[in-house]
């Protein structure tokens, strides 16, 4: 027995209460899933990651109402259209809030949580009256659910530090202000060094070691 591919309906995002199942005549022709990563771009510059997008699917299917597909029932067209519009497209009210539903997308390895984004539907053959007879059908939707994200974790890398000879009668606060431009990190400096001062005169053999 074939599989048919089936759209299942809830109303809440966490998928617990199903509304409506939504099995398709014929299997897709094709599907298209889309995966998108955001960078942010400087001048000159490498693209800096911000965030994965949430994923697409695009699924293409044809309704066909001619008799020529095996069918419990006689399939009409506009009916199968209008069911897709009032479970996909079609908003209602909930708790004062206006929803299109979720749906679950659920075929062989395909599992795809999501909410529909764009509907086309593409009639291609008609009765005399110009009612339908086969129409094609295109959905398109986006993920729902916790967005997938990437977490780098930086190495804890020790600072740089350069090794200073102190010059005839150098200080400490004098080899500071001539390494870095300010004293303000002398004490910092003298603590990592083990001095226990930072005026007195330092000795020619003892080197220094400076954060940079």
């Amino acid at each position: 027995m074939i599989a048919k591919l089936n759209i299942e309906v809830y109303k809440k995002s966490d998928y617990s209460k199903k509304k409506h199942t939504i099995e398709l005549q014929i299997n897709p022709e094709d599907f298209k899933e889309s995966k998108s990563i955001s960078y942010e771009k400087k001048d000159n510059m490498s693209p800096v990651y911000q965030h994965h997008e949430r994923n697409t699917l695009s699924i293409s299917f044809t309704i066909d109402g001619t008799g020529v597909v095996p069918s419990a029932e006689p399939v009409v067209v506009s009916k199968k259209v209008k069911e897709l519009e009032e479970y996909l497209y079609v908003p209602f009210l909930d708790d004062d809030t206006i929803q299109t539903y979720f749906v679950l997308l659920k075929w062989g390895d395909l599992h795809f949580k999501g909410r529909l984004t764009k509907m086309d539907v593409h009639y291609t053959l008609f009765k005399p009256d110009g009612e339908p007879l086969r129409a094609k059908v295109t959905l398109e939707f986006v993920q729902t659910g916790t967005l997938a994200t990437v977490v780098v974790k930086k190495k804890n890398k020790p600072p740089k530090k350069k090794q200073v000879k102190p010059q005839e009668d150098d200080t400490l606060i004098c080899i500071c202000y001539r390494e870095t431009g300010e004293t303000t990190n002398d004490t910092k400096v003298a603590r990592e060094n083990n001095m226990t001062s930072i005026r007195g005169p330092l000795e020619s053999s003892q080197n220094v070691s400076i954060p940079q």
